[in-house]
Formats: structure tokens, C-alpha cells, sequence
């Protein structure tokens, strides 16, 4: 939490605007991501299934 708030802080975030449709598989959002670079698609499907 404190490593985020010091990324905030510092101004270290990049910003993206995407638009994912309604009802979308998660492999199917991980592939919109990957495509606009903003995360690997391995990273977000494990990150989404991770309890």
C-alpha cells in the first residue's frame, strides 16, 4: 500500500482508457490489455485467479 501511494505521490502512473464490454471471458480482457500494453496477458489471468 505504501509503494502505491509513493507511485501516486511521485506521479510514476501511467494512465490508460479502455473500454471492456460487458460479459467478456477474462482471457478475452487479458487480450484487450496485452494489446494496448498494458499488462501481459499471463500477469492479468494470474492476477484474476489468484484467491
Amino acid at each position: 500500500m505504501i509503494d502505491i501511494l509513493g507511485k501516486l505521490k511521485k506521479g510514476g502512473i501511467k494512465r490508460s482508457r479502455v473500454t471492456i464490454p460487458e460479459g467478456l471471458p477474462e482471457w478475452e480482457v487479458s487480450q484487450i490489455l496485452e494489446k494496448e500494453k498494458i499488462i501481459k496477458k499471463n500477469d492479468f489471468l494470474a492476477l484474476v485467479n489468484d484467491p
